[in-house]
């Protein structure tokens, strides 16, 4: 038998990389698909920047729609600390954790989504759903910590009126710190990760929920240059249902061109 040439040894030893996802197409394919590059990188080891570094704790493939992010039943009360200002100001019977958020005149995004310091370079947006009744990025952080992740995983939540209020954006510590995300296994790297709250197997986002994700995806757009094409949802890069059968990532990429000053970015 004729011996394996080295090109073939690594070519069988990237595709079987501990740090890499399960696409539900070729990885070649996808990456030719969305125009871009992909280390296969998941959630950072500690301190480490270099491609396909196993991270100190294995981590979980993210959330699916058959694997819930928390159980229902019992609610816990949110734990941790408060997350930042988030966008529209939260109901009187909701209140959102951390206070009133700072937000632009006219009641546009709060700052800490558009005044990142040094922001990188990102260039895939990526929309889920927590295929959960109730969530908030405090309760999500809780959960994540729990399969030994540094914190929650996405860069922003939207609420649904039960921890936070319905259409309320939360921006996490990872949008916040410019750092990669953990929610969409093998391109966290380059994708911005938003999670509403709701489980769309089952029930439709609210209308409060679908104008807040069309705000927050059209200065994404604008401001990084991602074309609508780049707009997906997870089951698009990983085998899973999410963002759920009655969620259409389609319709928000229509909805969501920048304007011609948007497109010029910051």
């Amino acid at each position: 038998m004729r011996a394996l040439s080295l090109s073939t040894v690594v070519l069988g030893a990237s595709l079987l990389c501990a740090c890499g996802g399960v696409l539900s197409r070729p990885v070649d394919s996808v990456r030719e698909w969305v125009g871009v590059k992909n280390d296969g990188r998941s959630e950072p080891a500690p301190g480490k920047r270099g491609a396909c570094e196993a991270p100190s704790v294995p981590v979980p493939p993210p959330m699916a729609d058959d694997t819930p992010a928390g159980p229902d039943e019992p609610i816990p009360a949110p734990c941790g600390p408060p997350p930042a200002a988030a966008w529209p100001p939260p109901r009187a019977a909701c209140p959102a954790p951390g206070g009133t958020p700072s937000s632009s005149p006219g009641g546009g995004l709060p700052t800490d989504v558009t005044d990142v310091a040094s922001a990188r370079a990102w260039s895939l947006i990526v929309v889920h759903h927590s295929a959960s009744k109730v969530g908030g990025s405090a309760r999500f952080d809780e959960w994540h910590r729990a399969k030994g992740w540094e914190g929650v995983g996405y860069d922003f939540v939207i609420g649904n009126g039960t921890d936070t209020a319905d259409g309320f954006i939360e921006t996490t510590f990872r949008w916040r710190e410019q750092k990669d995300g953990a929610h969409v296994k093998g391109w966290n790297e380059m994708a911005i990760g938003i999670c509403l709250v709701g489980n769309f197997e089952e029930t439709d986002p609210t209308p409060a929920q679908l104008d807040a994700l069309r705000t927050l995806v059209r200065h994404l757009r604008g401001r990084f240059r991602i074309p609508r094409e780049r707009v997906l949802g997870h089951g698009q890069l990983n085998a899973t249902a999410c963002p759920g059968k009655r969620f259409s990532v389609r319709a928000v990429a229509a909805a969501t061109d920048p304007t011609p000053a948007a497109e010029r970015g910051p």
